[in-house]
């Protein structure tokens, strides 16, 4: 299930706050945006997807509409 971050802003915002205080901020060495991809997919079981003619992540990929109702409701206060 594809959402994209606008429609769940908040709860992005929130989960990705947390990545970076886990993992530090920002990403040390490479990559900076695989790396942020690779953390989110380790994290939190969802993948980041960027539209391709921008350095910004749009979209979110979850496995199932339960898994993003459930980041959501995780993330979302």
């Amino acid at each position: 299930m594809i959402v994209d971050i606008r429609k769940v802003n908040i709860a992005f915002n929130n989960a990705h706050r947390a990545l970076l205080e886990k993992y530090g901020h920002p990403p040390s060495g490479g990559n900076h945006w695989k790396t942020v991809k690779q953390w989110w997919e380790q994290e939190y079981g969802v993948r980041l997807i960027a539209d391709s003619g921008w350095a910004r992540f749009d979209r979110l990929e979850f496995e199932s509409e339960k898994d993003m109702t459930m980041f959501v409701l995780r993330w979302g206060s």
